[in-house]
């Protein structure tokens, strides 16, 4: 299914976003604007889509990576990096912060790209990851059955 945008992207509204049932258990929101578009500002992996899971249909997940979409043309979003999402999140989340992972890496039209899965995080699990390492986290959330997924409900996994 194609969520789209009532402003079109390239007349500087938010991106289309695509819906994928079958990929993980769960929803997979991914949009559909960036890869190609000239005001889209590069990663080192290239031009990218962003991603987010969730266990099942939502209206929050795509609307929060459509308008997101629309900082990428001012601001690059680097693999590994975080980004405080709190008031973006509806109420009651227990989650902060995204944790931007390269999901992806593609190739399209002979250049560069990707797909970033915006990773919901909590504040434990960002203040870990600022004195140790990403890789480590998405271990841990792999091993507890949450990676990919963001659930607003959850708990933090269990950290050293």
């Amino acid at each position: 299914m194609v969520l789209h945008s009532p402003i079109p992207f390239e007349l500087d509204g938010a991106a289309d976003v695509l819906t994928f049932r079958k990929h993980c258990d769960g929803v997979v929101y991914v949009t559909a604007d960036l890869i190609g578009d000239d005001r889209s500002r590069p990663n080192e992996l290239g031009q990218y889509e962003l991603m987010i899971c969730t266990r099942e249909k939502c209206d929050w997940a795509p609307q929060l990576i459509s308008n997101l979409a629309r900082y990428t043309i001012d601001a690059v979003l680097a693999p590994y990096d975080t980004m405080d999402v709190t008031p973006a999140l509806p109420p009651g989340s227990k989650l902060n912060a995204f944790l931007f992972w390269p999901y992806a890496k593609l190739e399209v039209n002979g250049m560069k790209a990707a797909v970033m899965l915006c990773l919901g995080i909590t504040k434990q699990e960002l203040n870990f990851i600022q004195t140790s390492d990403c890789e480590t986290l998405v271990e841990k959330l792999t091993k507890a059955g949450v990676f990919p997924r963001t659930d607003l409900t959850r708990s933090s996994v269990k950290l050293p």
